[in-house]
């Protein structure tokens, strides 16, 4: 595998994550009773992957006990945000939180690495 110095700022790949797990219109491959595919998958253990119901009758996935559900990873992307301070600033300028965020950034790196594959296949 080659590497690459990651050319990054405060917010790059932020965008590309988002794209990555937006839904397409089409069904999911691992998940029938699903509606709607994304392109990134995050691949967890069978007992920490499957969907049950929750509290109000809904599908929700059930939570990770460990590395092998990325118990770090599934922590940190409901945490990550943007503190108070950033209000009004334009988006480009914004700074996130850097705290709780080591798993985020891995995934960041990782969807750089994605994109930048594809734009030399062009």
């Amino acid at each position: 595998m080659p590497w690459e110095k990651w050319q990054t700022t405060d917010n790059w790949g932020l965008s590309v994550i988002n794209e990555f797990l937006e839904p397409r219109k089409w069904q999911h491959p691992f998940r029938a009773e699903l509606y709607g595919s994304p392109r990134l998958y995050l691949i967890v253990a069978d007992d920490q992957g499957q969907m049950e119901k929750d509290h109000s009758g809904h599908g929700a996935v059930v939570a990770a006990r460990d590395q092998d559900g990325l118990k770090r990873l599934r922590a940190e992307m409901p945490a990550y945000h943007y503190p108070t301070t950033e209000a009004g600033k334009p988006v480009g300028k914004m700074k996130p939180e850097k705290f709780f965020d080591d798993a985020v950034d891995a995934l960041r790196g990782g969807c750089w690495s994605l994109l930048r594959a594809k734009q030399k296949a062009i």
